[in-house]
């Protein structure tokens, strides 16, 4: 676990700290922005603990930094084929 950790504030992925940044705003941004727009009637915390986002949360803390990932190879592999 403490490799994991250390590779992760490295910067995880070939030292990349995009692909540690950008999952964490997205977890906490989207449903910050969701938040601010369904009128807030209830706090951030109670909107933020409900079991969608909770489930929306931990999606995005697995699954951005994978995609980004991919989606980084793709570009990479479009631009050598086009440049």
């Amino acid at each position: 676990m403490k490799k994991l950790w250390n590779w992760w504030l490295a910067g995880g992925i070939k030292g990349k700290k995009r692909y540690v940044i950008f999952p964490l705003l997205e977890a906490v941004g989207v449903p910050f922005g969701l938040w601010l727009d369904s009128g807030r009637e209830v706090s951030f915390l109670h909107f933020v603990t409900t079991p969608q986002m909770l489930l929306f949360v931990a999606l995005c803390l697995t699954f951005a930094a994978p995609l980004l990932y991919f989606l980084d190879n793709v570009m990479g592999i479009t631009r050598k084929m086009h440049g």
